[in-house]
């Protein structure tokens, strides 16, 4: 019941939020979050109804005030108006668009799953089962289509389901659903095109009392990535991993757009190819849904690629892979790597790239530089083919982390770090003001400070 409180919290914690104030929320609450008074004060609750709309008005005018003045901060950063409301009716969403204006002004204003909209941005939402994806695709392409030029967003993509008393013992009434089926969603929903996510649930939670809504349990756990007693999921370690990957690459292909058919040919029919292209590069992202292993290799600019060995990809995964990718303040480009990217870091010493893989992986990763190499140091099992001007890397994903660094003749230099998947999960990238550092453990909790080492 603390608004406030929460919001500053919000701030406190570097988070932004989303505000959904309705008046309809769903969220498995009991009638939606209307109260059960209103039911006695309205002929048709969710409509253009004189006393529902008064009632919304008057909610509206309590309530987004302070949003307001939180959105002017910078801690909210997107409002929603409504929650799934299939069925148009767009004079009742503009309605509420027109009264959440008056009070909030300076971040978007969307709703969510009414797809016969033409000003106000739909989000979408989706919980499709494993392992079937062709209609989940199918959604997303059709969704990128609807609505030129406003702004797009997964509000809910599946992190999990609720359950009902009459369950027993599973953690949702969908059973357990895997952490690998989210990573999937999210990184195909990125390759079609799609660029903003919401996780639901990120953090599970509890409906305490008779808040939720018929038969649903007061634990709303959802089996989120973040648990609802505080633990971190394996969903959380792999949503997080992509999540690092995508807000890196995101600056440098800002305005990518869908791949033009042809521009990269697969060799194998066991994935399927999903990308965006832009100025800085490509991005990949090599779909294979079915439960072997795949070995892929592409054709792209008339090019084999990679050179010697197919990409690896796991049973039911899709694998980022980055093609001609510059990297920018510095004369290198990443022309290819069969190691997925994690990050690309700025610190004293040039840059630094990571790059992960399954253990016990060999992954091929070619390197160009505008300016002649003078000096290849290489650290793991990893072996250095180089001229003047590239270096094609061999390098084995282990316990141990392999590392090449290279310099340029002007002193220009880029550290890349090849490391596993699980370890690339537990790395955490901190911002210390004069660079970045990245630490990998377990379970990082607690401050750090620059007297970190940086890479």
């Amino acid at each position: 019941r603390d608004l406030n409180g929460f919001l500053k919290l919000a701030a406190e914690l570097g988070l932004k939020v989303v505000a959904r104030p309705g008046p309809y929320i769903c969220s498995e609450w009991d009638g939606g979050g209307h109260p059960a008074w209103l039911y006695t004060k309205t002929r048709k609750l969710r409509s253009l109804d004189p006393g529902y709309m008064a009632y919304a008005a008057d909610w509206y005018s309590r309530v987004l005030p302070l949003i307001a003045r939180h959105a002017e901060k910078g801690v909210v950063a997107l409002l929603q108006v409504e929650n799934e409301y299939f069925w148009g009716n767009e004079e009742y969403i503009e309605r509420l668009y027109e009264e959440a204006s008056k009070y909030v002004k300076n971040v978007p204003i969307v709703t969510n799953e009414n797809w016969h909209l033409s000003r106000i941005p739909n989000t979408i939402d989706d919980y499709p089962a494993p392992w079937g994806l062709e209609a989940y695709v199918e959604k997303v392409r059709k969704y990128l289509e609807s609505q030129p030029g406003l702004f797009k967003m997964f509000m809910e993509l599946e992190g999990g389901w609720f359950k009902t008393g009459r369950v027993g013992y599973e953690p949702t009434n969908r059973l357990s659903l895997p952490a690998e089926w989210t990573e999937l969603l999210l990184k195909v929903a990125y390759g079609l095109g799609l660029d903003n996510f919401n996780v639901y649930m990120f953090h599970g939670g509890s409906n305490p009392g008779y808040y939720a809504g018929k038969y649903v349990t007061s634990s709303y756990d959802f089996e989120a990535p973040v648990r609802e007693w505080g633990e971190l999921s394996e969903r959380y370690y792999r949503v997080r991993r992509v999540y690092t990957a995508l807000a890196s690459l995101g600056g440098a292909l800002a305005g990518a757009e869908r791949l033009e058919e042809g521009l990269v040919k697969r060799l194998s029919p066991c994935s399927e190819v999903y990308g965006r292209a832009g100025s800085s590069g490509v991005v990949l992202v090599l779909v294979n849904p079915s439960d072997q292993p795949c070995l892929q290799r592409l054709v792209y600019r008339s090019a084999l690629t990679p050179r010697e060995r197919p990409i690896r990809i796991p049973p039911r995964y899709a694998k980022v892979v980055v093609l001609d990718y510059a990297l920018r303040g510095s004369p290198f480009k990443l022309e290819y790597s069969s190691a997925e990217p994690l990050a690309v870091l700025s610190t004293k010493k040039g840059l630094a790239l990571i790059l992960y893989d399954d253990p016990g992986e060999e992954s091929e990763t070619l390197v160009f530089s505008r300016e002649a190499i003078a000096k290849v140091v290489t650290s793991g099992r990893v072996s250095a083919d180089f001229g003047e001007n590239q270096v094609l890397l061999r390098a084995v994903h282990a316990d141990f982390d392999a590392v090449v660094q290279l310099e340029t003749v002007h002193g220009r230099r880029i550290t890349l770090v090849f490391t596993t998947r699980k370890r690339a999960e537990r790395t955490w990238l901190l911002d210390l003001g004069d660079g970045l550092a990245a630490v990998s453990n377990l379970y990082f909790v607690g401050e750090a400070s620059t007297s970190l080492s940086l890479i």
